[in-house]
C-alpha cells in the first residue's frame, strides 16, 4: 500500500540551524522540499562529486576494455579522494595525447607523398631569399602552376593516386593563394613527427600502466563520491532554509507512521513544527509499504524506474501475480526454467553477502519456478515434447486452449484493475463507471472467444448483450461527462480500445509459440547435421546450443517488451495508473537503510 504522507514545516532558531539539520538527518524520515537555491559551496561540492563519479566510471570502462576485474575492496574515502584527482589528471593527459597523436598521424599521411625531407632546409632556403613553395594538388594544378607567368621554376616531386607533389620557385611577392601550397612548419618533417609519435605512444603506455594499478582504487573513489554526495545533500538542504529574522523554517513530507519521531525530536530539540495533509497541488513523494509477496516485484519497478502516483493505487501484488504468469508463458520451457533456477541458486550462494542482490534473486527464483511449472504442464523440455496436460499438448487442442487462457488472464487482470478503482473511494458515480467498464470487458471477452476460437455449441448472445447493455448504460450515466464534447466524441473509440486491450493478451500465445518453434527448429537442424555424418556430432551440438542461447535471448526480450507492456499499459489504463510518482527520498545519512 502507498503510505500516507504529512506535509511538515519545521521551525528552529537560526543559531541552531546546523545542529537542527544534523538531528533531522539522523532521524532520516523527512524528504525536504528543496527551494532550488544554490550556494557557491553547493556548486563546488557538485563539481567535486561529478568529477569523482566520472573518474570511477572511466576506470570501470578502462577495466572492461582491458579485461581487468574491478576488486570489491573495502572502500576508503580518504584514499579515494587522492586517487580520483590522480585519475582525473591521467585521463586529461590521456585525452590530450590522443588528440595530438591523431593530428600527427593525419599530418604524416599528408606528408607521406613528399617522402623523407628535412624541414629546416626549407627554412634555410627561405632565409637565403629562395621562395620555395611545396605544393600538393591534381595534375591540372601542377600544369597551371608550371604555366603561371610569375612561376620561376616548377618541379614534380612525386605522384600517387591522382595527387601530385611539386615544388614551385616564385618571386617573394608572388600571390601564394594561386598555388595549392602545403603549410610545413619548422619541425614538421616526417622524422621529427615520427620521433614525437614514439614519445606519445610511450607516455600513453605509462598512463595505461598507472590506470591499471589504480583500478583497485575504484571502490574507494566511489565511496568518496558518496561521501561528497552526503555533503552536497546537506548543503542543498541548508540552502533551502527560509530565514525569518532569528527563525529559520524548512518544509517537506514525512510518512504518517513516522510523525511521532518528528514530534519527539521537536520536543527534545525545541523545534516548532506544523503538520497538515498534502494539498491536491502538492507533488507528494511516494513510499510503498510492500507485503511479503508484493515486495518481490520491486526490482522490476526499480529497473523500469516507475512508481505509481501518490493518489493512485498500489497494484504491486496484482502485477506480481500476472507478471509471473506472463514470464512463464513467454519463456515457456521447463528446461529453460531449470537453467534459470540453477543460475539463480548459484548466484544466491555467491552473492549471499550482498543485501542489494537478495530481492532480485528471489524474484528470479519465483519466475524460474513458475517457468518450470508451465513447461511441465506444456510438456516442453528444451524444445523436446514429453508428457504434459492433454489440453496443452494435443495438436488439436493446445492452440485454442492457450489462447482461451490468454483471454481469461485478460478479463481477470483488467477486471481487477476496474474493481480496485471502483472501491478506491465512496463516490457512487466512480463505482458505477468502473463496474460498467468491467462488464464491457466481460462482453469483450465473450466476443473475442466467439470470433477467434469459435467453440462448438458456444452461443453467448444473451450474456454478451447483457454485459454490453448494462455496462454501457452505467458508463453513459456515471462515467461520461456530457458537457465535454471531446469526451463524448472519444467514447466510442474508448469502447473499441477496451476490446483491443483484451485481444492484446493473445501476444502471450504468439510469443510463446514462436519460442517453441525456434527451439524445435534448431533441435531439428542439429539432429540433421549429426545424422548426416557422425563425425559432425560436435557441430550438431554447437548448432543446438547456439540456437537455444539465441532463443533464450529472444525470450528475455519478449518478457521486457510484452510482459512489461501488458502490465504498464493495458492493465495500467484500466487500473488508473499513470506511473507518475516521485520516489520518497528522505534526508538521511548515505549508509542509512531506507524505510520499507
Amino acid at each position: 500500500m502507498i503510505v500516507p504522507m504529512k506535509k511538515v514545516t519545521l521551525l528552529a532558531l537560526r543559531a541552531d540551524e546546523g545542529a537542527a539539520l544534523d538531528a533531522l538527518r539522523d532521524l532520516g524520515v523527512m524528504q525536504v522540499t528543496l527551494s532550488g537555491a544554490r550556494s557557491d559551496g553547493s556548486n563546488t561540492l557538485q563539481e567535486r562529486r561529478d568529477g569523482m563519479r566520472r573518474a570511477a566510471s572511466s576506470l570501470r570502462q578502462f577495466a572492461a576494455e582491458g579485461g581487468y576485474r574491478v576488486p570489491a575492496a573495502a572502500a576508503d574515502p580518504a584514499a579515494g579522494r587522492d586517487a580520483a584527482a590522480t585519475v582525473a589528471a591521467l585521463l586529461t593527459r590521456r585525452g590530450e595525447l590522443s588528440a595530438e597523436e591523431t593530428e600527427i598521424r593525419r599530418r604524416l599521411e599528408e606528408l607521406s607523398l613528399l617522402g623523407d625531407f628535412d624541414s629546416s632546409l626549407l627554412e634555410k632556403l627561405r632565409c637565403d631569399g629562395v621562395n620555395l613553395l611545396v605544393c600538393s594538388g591534381t595534375a591540372e594544378d601542377f600544369a597551371r602552376a608550371a604555366e603561371a607567368a610569375e612561376t620561376i621554376g616548377c618541379y614534380e616531386l612525386a605522384r600517387r593516386k591522382g595527387r601530385v607533389a611539386f615544388a614551385v620557385v616564385a618571386p617573394s611577392d608572388a600571390d601564394v593563394s594561386a598555388y595549392p601550397v602545403m603549410r610545413i612548419g619548422r619541425n614538421e618533417d616526417p622524422r621529427r613527427l615520427s620521433r614525437r609519435l614514439e614519445v606519445i605512444v610511450s607516455e600513453q603506455r605509462q598512463i595505461r600502466r598507472r590506470l591499471t594499478v589504480l583500478i583497485r582504487k575504484c571502490a574507494a573513489i566511489e565511496a568518496a563520491a558518496e561521501e561528497v554526495t552526503g555533503q552536497l545533500e546537506f548543503s542543498l538542504v541548508r540552502d533551502s532554509l527560509a530565514e525569518h529574522g532569528e527563525i529559520v523554517t524548512l518544509s517537506g513530507f514525512v510518512p504518517a507512521p513516522e510523525m511521532e519521531k518528528i514530534a519527539a525530536a521537536a520536543r527534545r530539540f525545541g523545534w516548532g513544527f506544523m503538520a497538515s495533509d498534502p494539498d491536491e497541488s502538492d507533488n507528494v513523494p511516494v513510499l510503498i509499504a510492500s507485503t511479503r509477496f508484493s515486495r518481490f516485484i520491486r526490482p522490476l519497478f526499480d529497473f523500469l524506474d516507475i512508481i505509481p502516483g501518490y493518489r493512485e493505487l498500489d497494484m504491486s501484488a496484482v502485477i506480481m501475480v500476472f507478471f509471473t504468469i506472463f514470464y512463464a508463458m513467454i519463456v515457456g520451457d521447463a528446461g529453460y526454467g531449470a537453467l534459470f533456477l540453477a543460475g539463480t541458486l548459484f548466484a544466491m550462494r555467491r552473492l549471499k553477502d550482498r543485501p542489494a542482490a537478495k530481492l532480485p534473486l528471489k524474484l528470479m527464483l519465483i519466475l524460474s519456478s513458475a517457468t518450470i511449472v508451465w513447461g511441465v504442464l506444456c510438456g516442453s523440455y528444451f524444445g523436446v515434447a514429453w508428457g504434459g496436460l492433454k489440453c496443452l499438448t494435443d495438436p488439436a487442442l493446445k492452440d485454442r486452449s492457450i489462447q482461451l487462457f490468454c483471454f481469461i488472464l485478460a478479463v481477470a487482470q483488467l477486471s481487477a484493475g476496474r474493481l480496485f478503482q471502483a472501491f478506491r473511494n465512496r463516490q457512487w458515480r466512480n463505482a458505477g463507471a468502473n463496474i460498467g467498464w468491467m462488464l464491457v470487458i466481460w462482453g469483450n471477452f465473450l466476443l473475442t472467444v466467439l470470433l477467434l476460437l469459435k467453440p462448438a455449441g458456444f452461443h453467448p448472445g444473451r450474456f454478451m448483450a447483457g454485459f454490453y447493455g448494462v455496462g454501457l448504460t452505467l458508463i453513459l450515466l456515471c462515467g461520461l461527462n456530457w458537457k465535454n464534447p471531446a469526451e463524448v466524441f472519444q467514447f466510442p473509440f474508448s469502447v473499441i480500445g477496451s476490446f483491443t486491450d483484451v485481444l492484446s493478451y493473445i501476444r502471450l500465445f504468439a510469443v510463446g509459440m514462436a519460442g517453441a518453434c525456434i527451439a524445435q527448429s534448431f533441435n531439428g537442424m542439429g539432429t540433421d547435421v549429426i545424422r548426416s555424418n557422425p563425425w559432425l556430432f560436435l557441430l550438431g551440438v554447437v548448432v543446438i546450443v547456439c540456437g537455444h542461447l539465441l532463443n533464450l535471448a529472444l525470450a528475455m526480450m519478449g518478457v521486457l517488451v510484452h510482459a512489461v507492456r501488458l502490465n504498464t499499459l493495458e492493465f495500467s489504463n484500466h487500473a488508473g495508473l499513470s506511473w507518475s510518482g516521485q520516489k520518497f527520498t528522505p534526508f538521511k545519512h548515505n549508509n542509512q537503510e531506507g524505510k520499507p
